[in-house]
């Protein structure tokens, strides 16, 4: 009975990534098509993901590395990383700032198709 139970999550998430593609491919204009196709969307979605992937990696993993190899406590190891913090506070506030200010929207690359 376990077994059963542990598949369970499994098998919604298949059902329903099958229910989204066999709604996507019948509506006349998909929202996800457009974004899906854009070269560019996929080079910022991918620098976005490894970009997160580092900060993970940096806020997971430095305190055991502080602790283990450096000796340092966890009161310590969590004092050290304050600066790293604050910086990510920093640096995140003033790229969203810039971001807001500056952007703008492209053109959209499904509409030069015929």
């Amino acid at each position: 009975m376990g077994l059963v139970a542990d598949r369970r999550p499994r098998v919604l998430t298949v059902v329903a990534l099958a229910a989204f593609v066999w709604v996507e491919k019948r509506v006349p204009s998909p929202p996800a098509a457009a974004a899906v196709q854009d070269p560019q969307l996929h080079d910022d979605l991918g620098a976005g993901v490894h970009g997160r992937f580092a900060m993970f990696g940096a806020v997971s993993f430095l305190p055991q590395y502080q602790q283990i190899v450096q000796g340092a406590s966890a009161t310590n190891s969590g004092l050290l990383q304050l600066p790293m913090m604050a910086g990510m506070l920093v640096v995140s506030t003033v790229v969203g700032q810039l971001t807001s200010r500056t952007a703008t929207t492209a053109p959209s690359r499904s509409s030069e198709r015929p």
